[in-house]
């Protein structure tokens, strides 16, 4: 129902269980609705937003209050810390328009976490953005990308790495395998985009410089090919930006300029 009109029954004593608000019309390309419930037996749920169910189905269970607010839309970057304590990589960015952009993933173990976080976008990934190939960042993806689980990704990025001179020079730290299951289930995928140095991208409206990426530059710089051929790379809207520096360490080049580069961890 919408502008006023009754939604549900009136004068039979039933229950109000779960609701789903959402804005159309201009209204919803600027602000987003956001409301939570307080449910019979239970605390106030956490919020929802645009259409999201809140409530409970099937528990007999009443709302004993509803909150609503109007948010302006905002591209949100939000890190996750990963399962294992360990060191990882895991961002997400909420466009302002409701794109969901997933960076990394973490380590194997994180990918029930990422799993929650993705559910909460309805289980939808409109760009999943892998900045290198080790398992403390490619891990989760690996696992969800074999067992979706009802998950639909639109579109991968991510580095061109030379398969063979990889496996010729990688560590035991690299762990291989990782790499070597991610090949073997996107080949063929045309999902799957790589980015190289110096690309300008627009990805869910947003813009996208690639400052770093692996290529045959590197070749004669460094041994260290995951790492060193990590995407470092700009997102930015209007107004703000944020760079990524995965585990790009030391100086690398960018446009024929030497450019420091931090370690992310």
């Amino acid at each position: 129902k919408s502008n006023g009109a009754l939604s549900g029954t009136s004068g039979q004593s039933k229950r109000l269980e779960a609701i789903q608000i959402e804005l159309y019309g201009p209204v919803a390309e600027v602000y987003s609705v956001y409301y939570r419930v307080h449910v019979q037996s239970y605390v106030w749920q956490d919020w929802k937003k645009d259409g999201q169910i809140a409530g409970t189905s099937g528990e007999s269970k009443r709302l004993g209050a509803i909150e609503i607010k109007l948010v302006k839309r905002e591209n949100v970057i939000t890190q996750y810390p990963d399962v294992s304590g360990n060191q990882s990589m895991f961002y997400t960015i909420e466009t302002k328009s409701g794109e969901l952009i997933v960076i990394d993933g973490g380590w194997k173990s994180n990918a029930d976490y990422v799993r929650d976080v993705i559910s909460k976008h309805n289980n939808h990934v409109d760009a999943w953005i892998i900045s290198h190939h080790h398992p403390d960042h490619i891990g989760a993806f690996n696992e969800i990308y074999a067992n979706p689980n009802g998950i639909t990704i639109d579109k991968i990025y991510t580095t061109d790495m030379d398969y063979q001179l990889y496996k010729d020079n990688a560590k035991w730290w690299d762990e291989f395998d990782v790499y070597d299951t991610y090949v073997q289930q996107t080949i063929g995928d045309d999902r799957v985009d790589f980015l190289h140095r110096g690309d300008n991208l627009t990805i869910c409206g947003l813009n996208v410089d690639v400052y770093n990426a692996f290529d045959d530059s590197l070749i004669d710089c460094t041994r260290d090919y995951e790492n060193m051929g990590s995407l470092v790379f700009e997102i930015y809207g209007e107004e703000e930006s944020m760079i990524f520096f995965s585990d790009v360490c030391g100086k690398t080049v960018s446009n024929g300029n030497r450019i420091s580069i931090a370690r992310s961890h």
